[in-house]
C-alpha cells in the first residue's frame, strides 16, 4: 500500500505534538490509578478474596485503552470536519494506506498505553504477573484495544457536528466505562444494569483479563466469543466507513 509508514508517521506526529490529546489520554487514568484506586483499597478491602486494588487492576489498563482511543477518535474526526482529506490524497499515496494507518496506529497506541498501565500499577500495588498468563493478557489487551477503536472511530464518522460529537464520544466513554466491570464484579449491579453490562466489550475484556492475570477458575468462552465478535464486527464496519468518508469527490 502506497504511502503507508508515510501516513503511519503522520499519525505518530500529530499526537506527539498535541500535549492536549497526549494529557486527555494519559490524565483521567493516572488519577484513576493514583487515587480513587488507593482510597478505595482500604475502603473495600477485598471482593472474593482478591485485594481490591489487585481486582481494579486489569479494568484500569481497559479503562486506559478506552481514553486513549477516544482521543485518537477526536483527531479522525477533526480531519473529516476540517476536509483535509482533498489535501492529504493529492499526495502520491493510496486511500487505503491512510485507512489501514489510522486504524494500526489508534490501535497500536491503546494497547502501548493497556500495556503501561499494568505495568504502573504492578508497581504501585506488588502484583506480580505470572509470565506464562503475558502471552494471553497481550492477546486480550489486543482485541480490547481493536474494538474499541471500532466503535469510536464508528462514532466520528458517523456524526456531522463538532457539539454533537463531543457529546457523544464523552458520554459513551463514561458510559462504557461505569457500566463495564471494571470497578465492580456484574453480579453486585442491579438487574437491568447487569443487562448493560453483559453487552458491553468493556466487561468481557476486563473480565478475561482478570481472570488470566489473577488466575480465576471462571470459564470465560462466552466472553472470549463476545470480544471476538465486537473486534471483527465493529473493525470491519469502520474500515468501510473510513474508506467510504475519505472518497474524493471531484
Amino acid at each position: 500500500m502506497l504511502g503507508f509508514l508515510p501516513f503511519l508517521k503522520r499519525e505518530w506526529t500529530l499526537f506527539y505534538r498535541s500535549k492536549m490529546d497526549i494529557w486527555f489520554s494519559f490524565l483521567p487514568s493516572l488519577v484513576t490509578l493514583f487515587f480513587f484506586t488507593l482510597n478505595m483499597a482500604g475502603v473495600v478491602g477485598e471482593i472474593n478474596g482478591i485485594p481490591y486494588e489487585h481486582f481494579l487492576l486489569p479494568g484500569l489498563a481497559i479503562m486506559a485503552i478506552t481514553y486513549n482511543v477516544s482521543s485518537g477518535a477526536s483527531r479522525t474526526f477533526n480531519e473529516r470536519f476540517s476536509r483535509m482529506y482533498q489535501e492529504l490524497f493529492s499526495l502520491p499515496a493510496t486511500r487505503n494506506a491512510y485507512v489501514y494507518a489510522k486504524m494500526v496506529f489508534i490501535t497500536l497506541m491503546a494497547l502501548s498505553q493497556g500495556i503501561l498501565f499494568i505495568l504502573l500499577g504492578s508497581l504501585l500495588f506488588g502484583f506480580r504477573l505470572q509470565w506464562n498468563s503475558v502471552g494471553l493478557s497481550l492477546l486480550v489487551l489486543l482485541l480490547c484495544a481493536i474494538s474499541i477503536t471500532s466503535i469510536f472511530l464508528c462514532i466520528s464518522l458517523s456524526i456531522q457536528r463538532m457539539s454533537l460529537f463531543l457529546v457523544v464520544s464523552n458520554v459513551l466513554a463514561l458510559a462504557l466505562i461505569w457500566t463495564s466491570s471494571i470497578f465492580y464484579p456484574i453480579e453486585s449491579m442491579p438487574g437491568f444494569l447487569q443487562w448493560l453490562s453483559y453487552v458491553n466489550p468493556l466487561s468481557h475484556g476486563t473480565n478475561i483479563l482478570r481472570n488470566v492475570m489473577l488466575e480465576t477458575e471462571d470459564d470465560l468462552l462466552t466472553s472470549w466469543s463476545i470480544l471476538a465478535g465486537f473486534s471483527i464486527v465493529f473493525g470491519v464496519v469502520a474500515t468501510q466507513l473510513l474508506i467510504k468518508r475519505t472518497k474524493i469527490i471531484m
